[in-house]
């Protein structure tokens, strides 16, 4: 009898390759979605590149949405593009505001600095009947007779009025650097530490309203040991350019911006602008009296004359 063999299983059914139309178009459609996002600010550096490699593999696999595979590398590679840019923009950008941010500091230091030497002051006038630190005998006569211990006292004195204020730093209620404002080029160090004052205009950064009570002749209106001197006077600021501002003259140790400022009622402003220096109590240019003399003796009580070399 014969036998007959078993029927042999049907093979099993694979599925049909996808047609070339659609093979890879889910890349292209990625891709794509990538390189749009590639343009988003900061965030979209890492999807543009995902989209330039979805680009490439779907256009090598072969698909017919080569159109959108195009466009996602394209987008992505733009939108890289345009991040290298901006990190470039950065890099060039950034000594630039470097360079800014260490200005502000520099301000700020200024202002530091005149609130220091204000306090300084006010301790000052208070230890010696109100009356303004100055080495001529009408302001204070002991701090005159002090001073003249200093064999060269009388020539520090008539070389600049801020050796006036230098008994803040012979009494040790301010220090030295105090009056050297960061933004100052032209500051240099004293060669003799020694001695009494500052010899040289370029050993400090500021200049003090008139200290004296008067030229000789005629009353000072006003005077800083005046109690009832009004607060809002300047009684030093950035050191004077040699005569009004304007003219081609640079107002102050910082040109670009303005002036740091300390007040009869010692608190510090740093005034801003660059055409003119109007910040005294009237509003008027600090670094000249109401007769448009440069550090010329006030001729009212309002009147700022702000200078570091007075006729006397």
């Amino acid at each position: 009898m014969t036998q007959i063999p078993p029927e042999a299983p049907p093979l099993p059914e694979y599925p049909a390759p996808p047609p070339r139309e659609t093979r890879g178009k889910g890349l292209a459609i990625a891709a794509l979605v990538c390189g749009i996002c590639g343009f988003i600010p900061c965030f979209g550096l890492l999807p543009g590149l995902v989209g330039v490699i979805l680009g490439i593999v779907a256009m090598a696999i072969g698909t017919r949405a080569r159109g959108m595979a195009i466009a996602g590398l394209a987008t992505g590679c733009a939108g890289l593009g345009l991040h290298v840019l901006f990190l470039l923009a950065g890099f060039i950008g950034l000594p630039l505001g470097m360079g800014r941010s260490r200005e502000l500091a520099k301000q700020a230091a200024c202002m530091a600095n005149l609130n220091s030497v204000g306090k300084a002051i006010a301790l000052y006038t208070t230890n010696n009947d109100d009356q303004f630190p100055t080495l001529w005998p009408q302001g204070n006569p002991n701090a005159a007779l002090e001073a003249t211990s200093h064999a060269n006292v009388w020539s520090i004195r008539s070389t600049n009025s801020m050796n006036n204020v230098w008994l803040l730093v012979k009494e040790g209620m301010v220090g030295e650097n105090a009056f050297h404002c960061p933004s100052d080029k032209d500051w240099k160090p004293r060669a003799a530490p020694g001695t009494y004052g500052w010899a040289d205009l370029g050993q400090f950064s500021y200049g003090m309203h008139w200290p004296y009570d008067g030229d000789g002749s005629t009353a000072n209106p006003a005077r800083l040991s005046d109690p009832n001197l009004d607060g809002g006077l300047a009684i030093m600021a950035d050191r004077n350019p040699g005569g009004p501002v304007g003219a081609g003259r640079k107002p102050s140790n910082h040109a670009k911006d303005g002036q740091a400022v300390l007040y009869r009622a010692y608190w510090v402003n740093f005034y801003k602008s660059l055409t003119d220096s109007k910040a005294g109590a009237a509003a008027d240019d600090i670094y000249i009296n109401t007769s448009r003399t440069a550090g010329g003796m006030p001729q009212d009580p309002n009147d700022t004359s702000i200078t570091p070399v007075p006729s006397r």
